[in-house]
């Protein structure tokens, strides 16, 4: 176990081990101060014991250093040093600010301006220390992420107080009937690292009066921006307070033109950045840039509250009420509809049912037709074959008859007398009535000649 500052020990005679890793201080009777780093076995003779503080920073950590003579130091990590009383006020610890890519840091740094003076040189000479310059100058400069800083002993950081709204306000706030709120607290947000990231911010605009005399509450939300970090610093200590002077003003500005009901019906337009002229100016001249402005709702007396919840109340009945006569009309509207379509539908059946009909029917009768013409055609047909089989009959009887008259000719027989004999008895068999033509065949022609005459001047079907 090491010992630390807690060890004091006054010794007349004797010895002290010194471990590895230990220091410790002797201060003998004169006052003279010898300091002993182990591992070491000191012998001590009428004197005082006292072991130094270890002091350790790793390598994201430095020590602050307060010498003896004035002078402050930092340190980077890692680095182990002992607190000596002679040399040091205080050493201590201190974490280096790790700074994302969306951060920054603001730093002043104090540069010595001058060169002191012949005297301030020799007191520093004396006291073993080194002279200060006769004055200063202080330059600021911005540290962006993403990196690790160290300070050093003439940089400071600064530390930013921002106004900001309780805790639980957040989230809703309680307004009496005297119309007072949760307050809201500047200062209460501290931080030294500047986000460049989009924020948001709670806002509750307390004691709005409308034009009609009725005091409300509104909830707000504003999402800002920082897009000048230079212009910010040299125009304003507090941005979310401005920010929330300058919505309360538009908000007064826009209730004082509106009566309590009008400022309900235009509650949507509290949701854009329109009616917010001074909170834009203020924002650019701050350098931020407001994204949106989103409308929470609003708190008023009790009073108007129970008047503004009847009203509503009326206003949902009537609503319901018109919603039933709505659904109403619709479902009337509906069935007159479905019993049109039914309507229409069974026209259409019985259309397409009487339009089938005729078309069996058209087509029946084309059948019918078709083969009624078939049949003419057939009959027609056999009437033509049975004329020419009779004609060629015809023919054939009459070369017959050509053939035996020609024979007969030639055999001497008289051909006129055999026809008109054969043409008389004809006519007698007949009608019983005289012929109407008599016919007289000359022989002294071809008798196919005579023939062919004949056959012009009557139909002639002999039998034989």
């Amino acid at each position: 176990m090491f010992r630390g500052s807690s060890y004091h020990k006054n010794v007349i005679f004797g010895k002290r081990t010194v471990k590895d890793g230990e220091v410790c201080s002797l201060w003998t009777l004169e006052g003279r101060q010898k300091v002993i780093k182990g591992p070491k076995r000191q012998w001590i003779w009428r004197s005082s014991v006292r072991f130094l503080e270890r002091v350790v920073a790793h390598q994201h950590q430095y020590l602050v250093v307060q010498h003896a003579n004035g002078i402050l130091e930092h340190i980077q990590g890692p680095k182990t040093m002992y607190v000596d009383p002679v040399q040091h006020v205080t050493i201590k610890v201190k974490d280096s600010v790790d700074v994302d890519s969306f951060e920054v840091l603001v730093v002043y740094t104090e540069q010595a301006l001058g060169q002191p003076s012949s005297s301030k040189i020799a007191d520093a000479e004396l006291q073993n220390t080194s002279p200060l310059a006769t004055s200063s100058q202080v330059h600021r400069r911005l540290v962006h992420g993403p990196t690790t800083f160290t300070p050093t002993a003439n940089e400071r950081i600064q530390h930013f107080a921002w106004h900001q709204q309780k805790a639980e306000s957040d989230l809703s706030v309680s307004t009496s009937s005297s119309g007072s709120s949760t307050p809201r607290m500047p200062g209460i947000e501290k931080f030294t690292k500047l986000s460049l990231l989009q924020q948001q911010q709670y806002v509750t605009v307390s004691d709005v009066i409308t034009s009609d005399n009725v005091k409300i509450a509104v909830n707000l939300m504003i999402f800002y921006q920082c897009t000048d970090v230079d212009k910010m610093l040299d125009a304003t200590n507090d941005p979310t307070g401005d920010f929330v002077n300058a919505v309360c003003a538009d908000i007064m500005t826009f209730a004082s033109g509106n009566t309590y009901q009008s400022f309900l019906e235009k509650t949507s337009s509290l949701s854009g950045k329109e009616i917010y002229p001074t909170l834009m100016q203020r924002a650019e001249a701050v350098g931020f840039c407001i994204n949106k402005v989103i409308y929470r709702g609003y708190q008023g007396t009790d009073h108007m509250q129970k008047l503004h919840e009847s009203s509503v109340k009326s206003r949902a009945q009537l609503q319901v009420s018109a919603e039933e006569v709505s659904q109403k009309e619709k479902l009337k509207t509906l069935e007159e509809k479905s019993r049109a379509e039914r309507a229409e539908a069974q026209r259409r059946e019985e259309a397409a049912s009487q339009e089938h009909i005729f078309k069996m029917e058209l087509d029946k009768h084309r059948h019918n037709l078709e083969l009624n013409n078939r049949k003419h055609e057939e009959n027609l047909r056999q009437a033509d074959e049975e004329h020419q089989q009779k004609l060629t009959q015809a023919v054939s009887i009459a070369k017959e008859h050509v053939n035996h008259l020609s024979s007969m000719k030639a055999a001497g027989v008289d051909i006129t007398k055999l026809v008109i004999g054969q043409l008389q008895a004809q006519s007698r068999s007949s009608a019983s009535h005289n012929p109407d033509k008599v016919i007289q065949i000359q022989t002294g022609g071809n008798f196919r000649d005579i023939f062919r005459n004949l056959e012009a001047e009557q139909d002639i079907n002999p039998t034989f």
